[in-house]
């Protein structure tokens, strides 16, 4: 998981990380593998007025 954040540079002090339909802690995004039927989403926080 930790890789495709990389992949796509993203900020990570701004996502929030579903993996299978389950909030993943940042601390616990080296742990996961992801396998080809995974579903996941990458949230990012935006400020807006």
């Amino acid at each position: 998981m930790l890789d495709l954040i990389n992949y796509f540079n993203y900020n990570s002090t701004l996502l929030v990380v579903e993996y299978n339909h389950n909030i993943v802690v940042k601390k616990n995004w080296n742990k996961i593998i992801i396998s080809n039927d995974d579903k996941i989403e990458i949230l990012t926080i935006v400020g807006g007025g």
